[in-house]
Formats: C-alpha cells, structure tokens, sequence
C-alpha cells in the first residue's frame, strides 16, 4: 500500500511520464528501491529484480492505459 501511494503521488502530476525517459527511470528507481528493503533471504536478490520489474511493467501498462496516475485522460 504504502508503495503504491508514493507512486502515485510521484505519478500523478508528471504529464506522459511513460513517455519520458527521465520519469520512466524515477519511477523504476523508486520501485527497485521499495523493492530491494525487502527482507533476505525471505526473497532473493533475483527474485527482488523480478518482482521490481513486473511492478514497473504493470505500473507502466496501467498508466498507458489511462488508468493509473498522470497518463489518466484528462491528465494532460
């Protein structure tokens, strides 16, 4: 829970930010941030990276479309 409300406080107002690089990098650094503290061994490094980058590719796909954050319809 507590992750996905910082993503979408960092998401909400950034316009098109899966069309940014910039923005894409801060929203995946933030996800393998959370992701990483994580306690070992309960979950393996590998296992953190996939975990990060699943999160990352549902966060993005939600955004574009439109159902998650700044990339909302009338958001822009």
């Amino acid at each position: 829970r507590d992750l996905l409300a910082e993503l979408l406080r960092i998401i909400a107002p950034l316009d098109q930010w899966t069309e940014k690089e910039q923005t894409r990098a801060e929203v995946e650094a933030l996800i393998l941030d959370r992701v990483f503290l994580l306690p070992e061994p309960l979950y393996t490094p590998v296992e953190k990276d996939s975990m990060a980058q699943l999160l990352y590719a549902h966060v993005w796909q939600q955004s574009r479309g439109g159902r998650f954050g700044g990339d909302a319809p009338g958001m822009h």
